[in-house]
């Protein structure tokens, strides 16, 4: 009964294999290009909080590469051990697909010890280097969209980011209530209100609405 599964699996590793190894190679040494932004936009977050250690992200692979193995080599040993078990369970157990990130700071993993607001820092300073990544890479900023992100930040991480996003030619933030928007950054943007229903979205306040008649 498992001659026909695992004759398909041969097949489907193989394509697992060569995309697989590609994406965990990649991922890794876009990663290696991320510490030092992420270090610096963690610094302009909570600078008071990366004085005592810098934050840095790792790649965690269900794959891990022994001495002398390549992402490829090191997921096709994965595979022939727990090629049993998939055939078992009818699904891959191992590949980038369940690979995760882990942050840390000071060796100690966010998710064991941080608080949320500090959890939530992370990932912001991580979308912020990616942000600063892609625009050394393009030559251009791409556009930053940052969802419900104030809720949890104390007021000084909310002014600290206030004014990184202010230096941005474009950005979008959104929010349940306006009054987990700075002031600084409703000053300079232009607020819209959307509901549900055919009333649709309606300016509420910014130098566009101001202008307004």
């Amino acid at each position: 009964e498992e001659s026909a599964p695992r004759a398909e699996l041969r097949f489907w590793d193989g394509a697992l294999l060569d995309a697989g190894g590609a994406i965990v190679a990649e991922r890794q040494r876009l990663l290696a290009d991320l510490d030092e932004p992420l270090a610096r936009a963690h610094a302009e977050i909570a600078p008071e909080e990366a004085a005592d250690a810098a934050l840095t992200v790792r790649y965690a692979t269900n794959a891990p590469m022994q001495a002398g193995e390549s992402a490829r080599e090191a997921l096709a040993r994965r595979l022939a051990e727990t090629a049993d078990k998939e055939v078992w369970n009818g699904s891959t157990l191992v590949g980038p697909h369940r690979d995760d990130l882990v942050f840390e700071q000071g060796g100690r993993d966010l998710a064991s010890f941080a608080s949320r607001g500090q959890q939530r820092t992370a990932i912001l300073a991580f979308k912020l280097a990616e942000l600063d990544l892609l625009t050394e890479h393009d030559g251009r900023p791409p556009l930053l969209l940052l969802d419900d992100v104030f809720s949890e930040l104390d007021p000084e991480r909310r002014s600290h980011l206030v004014r990184r996003i202010a230096g941005l030619p474009q950005a979008f933030v959104t929010t349940t209530t306006l009054d987990d928007l700075d002031p600084a950054l409703r000053a300079i943007g232009t607020t819209w209100e959307v509901r549900a229903g055919p009333s649709g979205a309606r300016l509420v306040g910014g130098p566009t609405a101001a202008a307004r008649p």
